[in-house]
């Protein structure tokens, strides 16, 4: 979305982002809860940030707003796919490589495993 640009490339977002996928170990929530290790490959906000509250931290920022998951839950959680504003969230960084995962997309049973 043309209003959010900036702020996902901003160095408040990309810190917060990349150190909230840390404390997560790059792994989805969603799928977690379900028993399934999953790397997680964008960081979700619960309240959808719109342009009225893009600008206040205690949403765009607040760790207790965010989600890490992976594509598959992040579809669902939009209920129609991936939108361009969600495919470079971490300023060009591909957390999968980072997490020894090969780019590309995931196969929900390829590289999930059962904790």
């Amino acid at each position: 979305k043309p209003y959010a640009e900036k702020f996902y490339k901003s160095p408040a977002w990309k810190n917060t982002a990349q150190a909230y996928m840390k404390s997560r170990s790059y792994l989805c929530e969603r799928c977690l809860r379900r028993g399934i290790q999953r790397p997680a490959e964008i960081v979700h906000h619960k309240t959808h940030l719109s342009p009225e509250n893009i600008s206040v931290p205690e949403i765009a920022l607040s760790w207790d707003n965010l989600e890490a998951v992976c594509r598959e839950c992040h579809s669902e959680l939009h209920n129609n796919g991936l939108t361009k504003d969600h495919t470079d969230l971490f300023g060009g960084k591909d957390y999968r490589k980072m997490n020894q995962y090969t780019s590309g997309s995931f196969d929900r049973t390829a590289n999930a495993k059962k904790i």
